[in-house]
């Protein structure tokens, strides 16, 4: 039993169809976008302090649910996934609008970015990456997303390349 060529193409058509509707990147609630990235300068090894900016386009949504997965690269490294959980070299903080008083540090890094007095909800997430490497950092890449708040089995991935501060 042979199958025309018709056919063919028109069942491939559809698989692929079906294959690019499955890895369509899936819209997120949220928007994370990262602010700043510094080098944390420890005594022996060299870190990175991501700050990221997390907001919502509905109330309903916010806020979404971290994720402890991350995958980054220092300097064209190969990439490394992360536990941050179970990582003793990685910190996870979260600020609302009193980031002034409670994390004067990281405000100072990202004030001139940010209006914390805005009325719209949004959380600054401070990620501490640190013992990385020996030399200095200044490239980097991390890909990260948070768990959506209303669809809990959904989180969706953003690859970040920047240039770290020193």
């Amino acid at each position: 039993m042979g199958y025309s060529k018709n056919t063919f193409f028109l069942l491939l058509f559809v698989l692929c169809i079906i294959t690019t509707k499955n890895t369509y990147a899936q819209k997120r609630t949220y928007e994370l976008n990262l602010l700043r990235a510094v080098e944390i300068d420890n005594t022996e090894k060299k870190g990175a302090l991501l700050i990221f900016y997390i907001t919502t386009k509905k109330p309903a949504d916010f806020p979404p649910i971290l994720s402890m997965r991350m995958t980054y690269s220092v300097d064209g490294s190969k990439e490394t996934t992360v536990d941050m959980q179970k990582d003793g070299n990685i910190q996870i903080v979260i600020y609302g609008d009193d980031i002034d008083k409670k994390g004067p540090n990281v405000y100072k890094l990202i004030k001139d970015r940010i209006d914390i007095n805005q009325k719209k909800e949004f959380l600054i997430m401070a990620i501490y990456l640190n013992d990385l490497c020996e030399k200095p950092i200044n490239k980097m890449t991390a890909t990260y997303g948070l768990w959506e708040k209303r669809k809990e089995r959904t989180r969706v991935e953003t690859k970040y390349e920047f240039t770290v501060d020193h």
